[in-house]
């Protein structure tokens, strides 16, 4: 398996458009990049006035004669009405990256990376273990978090103003637990308005005058715990928020003691 940088200009193409739109992008198939094969991985770079990594793919297909259709494919967000020939490669988005500053010109270049960037190019070892950190980081939630907390505030300020922007809807599938309505609807009777963990008052009332608990599985449902009257508690949003974020054992104890008592 090989990697490759595919740089983007801005001013032709609208590859962030076509990545976050589409799952699958045909792109342009050059003589650079002709003995890509297919399960290669594949970096799109935003040339400038960007500069950075925006996108991991795997290629799926090579050495396509034209594309599937020029309405929703390549042709849609081209801006620089260039008519390619053949031949194509298509591309399967894997993630865009949000770590953006871990992947700009000037990251890969003290990485590792030769080429200027002004055509594909393929990876070296060194930057190619560069980039395999960062995806360490950019796909593990807490090292993420702690990356963005050690960013100085002048150097956080200017990457959340360059990060603002329109959301983008996007439909996926997902699996979900169901959850039994009459487990919930007991234990925060049992609970009585008051919060199992901090026991304060639940903070508001709910649209039908009622204190406002949500219901919490002391072992989670994805970690195999029931949802039983024995492995389900109320609790306030800040405290239920609290055991999903850091989940303290001394907390999991309190309640599993709560449960067992009552």
């Amino acid at each position: 398996m090989n990697e490759w940088i595919l740089p983007s200009s801005p001013k032709s193409y609208r590859a962030d458009d076509a990545f976050r739109e589409l799952d699958y992008v045909e792109w342009h198939q050059s003589r650079i990049i002709k003995n890509m094969q297919v399960g290669d991985i594949a970096y799109v770079y935003i040339s400038s006035p960007v500069q950075e990594i925006h996108w991991k793919c795997v290629v799926v297909d090579v050495d396509r004669a034209e594309c599937k259709s020029n309405d929703t494919t390549y042709y849609q967000f081209d801006v620089s009405e260039t008519d390619f020939s053949g031949p194509w490669v298509e591309l399967k988005v894997l993630y865009e990256y949000s770590l953006t500053d871990l992947v700009d010109y000037q990251s890969l270049k003290q990485h590792g990376l030769k080429s200027r960037l002004q055509g594909p190019c393929k990876v070296n070892e060194d930057l190619s273990k560069y980039l395999a950190y960062v995806d360490s980081i950019q796909l593990d939630e807490s090292k993420s978090t702690a990356y963005i907390q050690s960013i100085s505030t002048d150097r956080l300020e200017k990457l959340a103003k360059q990060h603002s922007r329109k959301p983008v809807l996007k439909t996926t599938t997902s699996e979900s637990y169901s959850r039994d309505p009459y487990v919930s609807r007991y234990v925060k009777q049992q609970a009585n308005g008051i919060c199992q963990l901090c026991n304060q008052s639940a903070p508001f009332l709910d649209a039908n005058g009622e204190p406002y608990l949500e219901s919490h599985h002391v072992v989670w449902l994805s970690k195999n715990g029931m949802d039983s009257v024995d492995n389900m508690v109320a609790l306030c949003p800040n405290c239920h928020r609290k055991m999903h974020v850091v989940n303290d054992p001394k907390d999991v104890a309190i309640l599993k003691k709560i449960i067992n008592h009552s």
